[in-house]
């Protein structure tokens, strides 16, 4: 009996278990807004696409695999989460906390990591970026990436505006036509980098290692190589602009350097002895304390190298109603705004350079022209009677319609001044105390740039303006003096006005290399210099 009693227990047991697995497997799979999280070691990736996931609380959730493509994940904490495998293209991840995050084989296409912090990702060097899916056209501006191995990877176009690279080894990589302009590079492993028509401009190399980097048609613009180690003359040689690099106490012995644009290069105290400058620009570079021994160095080179000043042959040119310029370093174009035409003059020596003259204004119908601009390979020139802004190709004055602005806002029909960064152009208003901001690509209207605080600041009379990038300057020709306002908000700053001296009675055109300012003079048929130091005339 004992074991009758016994079998029942026992088969009663095993029916007991049989009911709850068959329950077990029956209960429905956790689910939350339509998406499954699964179960066991291989849970269901979750389906976040398209969502605005900002305020949602990823708390012992499994990401690995996750469908975040197009989410708005912006400022989202997801430290110590796995994205392994995840799709993150297009995602948002502005001002996002990804600290010690796992991102092995995840999708980085087209992702946006503006001001994210990745410090100290695991093993980023092999789990993110250098495995991941595709990272070019990635937004990363002002991203935290101090002391990472990026060595090998392809950044094609991703946005690296004021990352902290410093420390980093960024050994082969590619950065092609990447925007690195006020990054800090400093102590990183540049050694056969590529930086093909990437932006480097006010970029910090100092104590780099940037041997064998190649630099093709970069943009170096005030980036700082000061104190680089085992820099190369293609470091130089390749690059599209080096205007005002600081190259202070770096090794340069024996380099060829000839035949590059070194306008305003800072060499101070570098060595230089034995290179080979022949041919060069080096208009206003500092070569204060530079070991030159042995250096061949361009004809009249002390001359190129100190300020001139004032550009007084206007009127006998022809020049009578000097307007807009803009000039390369080496050639200052000036729009007239009688003539229809762009004169050419040397910016070293001020004499004429009829050559360089554009003379195709009147044939295109652009028969008042006002404010220049130009990067290098399209001119554009603002027309106020047309309300439009011409494009020309800047070496053979050849018409580029496709280019032109020619349709500017309301508000807008009397542009005057130009000026660019290269994406976004402004204009200013004869008329209109604002300046307006286009797409320089698409020349569609950018309105949150506009700068609309001039009226306030009592500049009511806008004419020509220019910027350092920084700060924007504006005519005013009633006012007799430059007003200056904060490029990235609008913001007026006054301690940066310029007046102008004495003599200069119609203000109109304005440009500046940082070093001298030039305005043009519209009723004196003159160009006249100040020093963008000390705001004094420097005749």
């Amino acid at each position: 009996m004992g074991n009758v009693a016994n079998i029942k227990r026992l088969s009663f047991g095993f029916i007991l278990a049989s009911i709850l697995v068959l329950v077990a497997c029956d209960t429905p799979t956790l689910k939350y807004e339509g998406r499954s999280t699964g179960s066991g070691t291989n849970p269901t990736p979750l389906d976040y696409h398209g969502q605005d996931l900002r305020h949602h609380d990823f708390t012992g959730e499994d990401l690995r695999g996750a469908n975040l493509s197009g989410a708005n994940l912006s400022g989202v904490n997801l430290s110590n989460f796995d994205l392994t495998g995840a799709n993150l293209q297009n995602a948002n991840f502005t001002s996002a906390i990804l600290y010690q995050v796992n991102l092995l084989h995840a999708n980085l296409t087209g992702t946006t990591l503006t001001f994210a912090n990745l410090n100290e990702a695991q093993n980023i060097d092999v789990l993110s970026f250098r495995r991941s899916g595709d990272v070019q056209n990635s937004s990363m501006q002002g991203v935290n990436l101090r002391g990472i191995n990026l060595s090998g990877r392809n950044f094609n176009g991703v946005n690296l505006s004021g990352a902290d690279l410093s420390q980093s080894n960024l050994s082969y990589i590619y950065l092609g036509y990447a925007n690195l302009s006020e990054a800090n590079l400093s102590e990183s492993n540049l050694d056969t980098a590529r930086f093909t028509r990437a932006n480097l401009s006010r970029a910090n190399l100092d104590d780099a290692d940037v041997i064998n980097a190649i630099f093709d048609l970069a943009n170096l613009t005030y980036a700082d190589f000061s104190d680089a180690i085992n820099v190369g003359e293609h470091v130089l040689r390749n690059a599209y602009n080096v205007h005002g690099a600081d190259f202070s106490t770096v090794n340069l012995s024996g380099l060829n350097l000839s035949g590059l644009y070194l306008a305003h290069v800072n060499f101070r105290k570098a060595n230089l002895s034995h290179a080979n400058l022949a041919n060069s620009y080096v208009g206003s570079a500092n070569f204060t304390g530079a070991n030159l021994t042995g250096a061949t160095m361009p004809v009249g080179w002390e001359i190129l190298a100190s300020h001139v000043g004032d550009v007084e042959s206007l009127y006998s040119a022809g020049n009578g109603s000097p307007s807009g310029m803009w000039s390369d370093g080496i050639t200052l174009w000036v729009a007239d705004s009688s003539a229809a035409k762009i004169f050419a003059y040397s910016l070293t020596t001020k004499a004429r350079d009829a050559d360089k003259d554009i003379d195709t204004l009147a044939a295109a119908g652009n028969t008042h022209p006002f404010g220049i601009w130009s990067d290098g390979s399209t001119l554009w020139v603002a027309d106020s009677v047309d309300s439009k802004i011409y494009a020309y190709n800047l070496s053979t004055a050849a018409r580029i319609p496709a280019q032109d602005f020619s349709f500017l806002d309301k508000g807008n029909e009397l542009p005057y001044g130009l000026w660019s960064d290269g994406t976004t152009m402004w204009v200013s208003d004869e008329a209109s105390p604002s300046l307006f901001a286009y797409n320089l690509a698409t020349k569609e209207r950018e309105k949150d740039r506009d700068i609309s605080t001039l009226y306030s600041a009592g500049n009511r009379n806008s004419g020509d303006i220019w910027s350092d990038g920084t700060t924007i300057w504006v005519v005013d020709e009633v006012g007799k003096k430059l007003f200056a306002y904060t490029l990235s908000n609008g913001e007026r700053n006054s301690s940066k006005d310029l007046p102008l001296g004495e003599g200069n009675f119609g203000p109109r055109g304005l440009w500046s290399d940082q070093i001298t300012v030039w305005v043009s003079d519209g009723l004196e048929s003159h160009i006249f210099a100040y020093s963008a130091r000390t705001h004094r005339r420097t005749p």
